[in-house]
């Protein structure tokens, strides 16, 4: 009996290779569908979404921007050379919106940085992992919650360069007076 199925196993899986190389159905990139859906992320020229524009975000020497981005018309992103901002104004899921999926246990801690347009302190969530730190938190008085991802930085050295930008950026609205 084990003679048997080994040689239709075989022959199944042959057939099966053999239609896929030779002759199975071939997708045509001109002519017939395609499989490709859109690039989420839209690059922009500077930190103004058709929605909201980010104010207060570094950009002086070792911190300047690097590519601006809307992601799925509604997170927006700024590259640095070492580091990633990113903004939701969807905040009702609390969904993670750092883009990061990491195996690794954080060692986590918690920061509180006064913002200088708000008077109000603001309570930051910092993670550590063994590829880079990540800092979390909600801005002050809107609903967008932000994430500011270091590679490479431990918390310590991510620490003053976290508390700069959380206590700067800042999203204005169009009816705000951009």
């Amino acid at each position: 009996m084990k003679k048997r199925r080994m040689p239709a196993l075989l022959l199944g899986c042959l057939l099966t290779a053999g239609l896929t190389a030779c002759g199975g159905p071939q997708a045509d990139p001109e002519n017939g569908p395609s499989a490709q859906l859109p690039n989420p992320m839209v690059a922009y020229e500077d930190a103004r979404f058709p929605d909201y524009e980010i104010t207060g975000y570094p950009d002086r020497e070792g911190m300047t921007p690097t590519a601006f981005y809307l992601i799925g018309g509604a997170l927006a992103e700024i590259d640095y050379e070492n580091a990633v901002l990113r903004v939701d104004g969807i905040t009702e899921n609390e969904r993670d919106i750092s883009g990061l999926y990491l195996t690794d246990p954080p060692v986590e801690s918690e920061l509180t940085v006064p913002h200088s347009c708000c008077d109000r302190l603001i309570g930051v969530t910092v993670k550590q992992y063994t590829e880079g730190t990540l800092a979390a938190w909600d801005s002050c008085g809107d609903p967008f919650t932000w994430t500011l991802w270091l590679p490479g930085q431990t918390a310590e050295q991510a620490r003053a360069l976290i508390e700069e930008v959380v206590a700067g950026v800042l999203v204005r609205m169009p009816d705000a007076g951009l």
